[in-house]
């Protein structure tokens, strides 16, 4: 099982503790990014598609993404763009963890 989780603004105590006793288990992993800057999955895109966030969304693309009442909009916005999308690296990760 591969846990994907926001880092809320501090990795190390909400994904490294929190998650710690289920690191011990070959069979879960625990997926996040590093930077607590990123700490939104809606930051997260930004971070890898801020071109086509900054059309779609304007200038002000990443504080409006992570408004909560935008947060759906933002992601089905992108999702239907017939465009490509990067996926954040943690998820990457997470998806050629579970392949092997």
């Amino acid at each position: 099982m591969a846990v994907i989780t926001d880092n809320d603004n501090d990795y190390h105590k909400h994904c490294i503790e929190k998650y710690n006793e289920y690191c011990n288990d070959d069979s879960i992993g625990v997926f996040y990014d590093t930077d607590n800057a990123k700490h939104t999955f809606e930051l997260q895109l930004y971070a890898e598609n801020s071109e086509l966030c900054d059309e779609l969304f304007g200038n002000n693309a990443a504080n409006w993404m992570v408004t909560p009442s935008n947060k759906t909009e933002a992601v089905y916005t992108l999702l239907t763009q017939d465009r490509e999308i990067v996926v954040p690296d943690y998820i990457k990760r997470a998806i050629n963890w579970i392949r092997e």
